[in-house]
């Protein structure tokens, strides 16, 4: 929002310009979503996909506290629990299974207490008036207990790389952040359970559920959907193996659990090598071979 607008806002409100900045993906453009910084990205594409564009998940433990308060972190696919009330975030409504809080309804007041999605709509074409609303109360959404410390930590983590800080720390944020996007498109790919060892049973079922419906290797599909619980294993992952003093051997260990892992790792991932060094440096990727080699092959067998 321009400074006009936030002065606007400010005589119509109430609100500081500094509040208003706060509700505003915009708080995050030094650490999370740098794009927002450059001039040429005023008006900011559907394209980042750390950011609920439409929707949002919720604790309901904390809506219950703050009388219906949705926080912007609960907007980023980064955030996939609430470390104060120890519990996995949600983003569907249990009686509809619609996602939570859509941003073409954003000015109904009722989304903060009620779901006001409406019940059993039509698959296709357009949604006819007067359809029954659902109206689950929001505090009553079923949560799943956290029961891992490492799931905490790793939350806590990201937390403090998200907020905005001095120059220096922003930097160094966006680049853990970047390695941690990297890697998670790669799990993406090649994924598999054994790199989930040790977490809890709720997290073993979500991979179960959500593996069950994709239609190819890795978690991609369930990073698309935004599930919380399959978020929070994709990027414990990541954490994995960027957590250990030695990220070599981290990168060894990801490779002997990896679900057909390919020769090019980055390339398969839709990553640039050279805007990902490290990672480059932990996955070299073999280059592939020529047409030539490929025909000298075929006639020595």
């Amino acid at each position: 929002m321009s400074d006009e607008q936030l002065q606007m806002m400010h005589r119509r409100t109430g609100l500081r310009p500094a509040q208003v900045r706060r509700m505003l993906y915009s708080h995050y453009a030094p650490t999370a979503f740098p794009s927002l910084l450059q001039p040429a990205h005023k008006v900011w594409q559907a394209s980042e996909p750390w950011a609920r564009r439409e929707h949002s998940t919720a604790c309901p433990l904390r809506l219950r506290a703050s009388q219906g308060r949705w926080l912007l972190s609960w907007r980023l696919k980064w955030t996939f629990l609430c470390p104060d009330a120890l519990v996995y975030l949600v983003n569907r409504c249990p009686r509809c299974g619609m996602q939570l809080y859509w941003r073409p309804s954003a000015t109904n007041a009722q989304q903060r207490t009620f779901c006001t999605q409406p019940l059993n709509p039509p698959r296709t074409g357009p949604w006819p008036r007067g359809l029954p609303r659902c109206g689950f109360p929001m505090e009553e959404l079923p949560v799943v207990p956290v029961e891992d410390e490492e799931a905490v930590h790793v939350q806590r983590r990201i937390d403090g790389l998200l907020a905005p800080a001095d120059d220096a720390s922003n930097i160094r944020a966006r680049e853990a952040l970047r390695d941690l996007d990297a890697l998670v498109r790669v799990i993406g790919v090649v994924g598999s359970r054994a790199h989930a060892d040790g977490m809890e049973d709720a997290v073993s079922r979500a991979l179960l559920d959500g593996r069950s419906r994709a239609h190819r290797a890795g978690y991609a599909w369930m990073f698309s959907r935004g599930e919380p619980l399959a978020i929070s294993v994709m990027v414990r992952i990541a954490a994995r193996v960027l957590r250990v003093e030695d990220c070599v051997a981290g990168a060894a260990w990801f490779r002997e659990r990896a679900e057909g892992f390919q020769l090019r790792p980055l390339s398969d991932a839709r990553l640039a090598a050279r805007d990902y060094p490290r990672l480059a440096a932990l996955f070299p990727e073999e280059p592939l071979p020529s047409r030539k080699a490929n025909r000298q092959r075929d006639q020595a067998v």
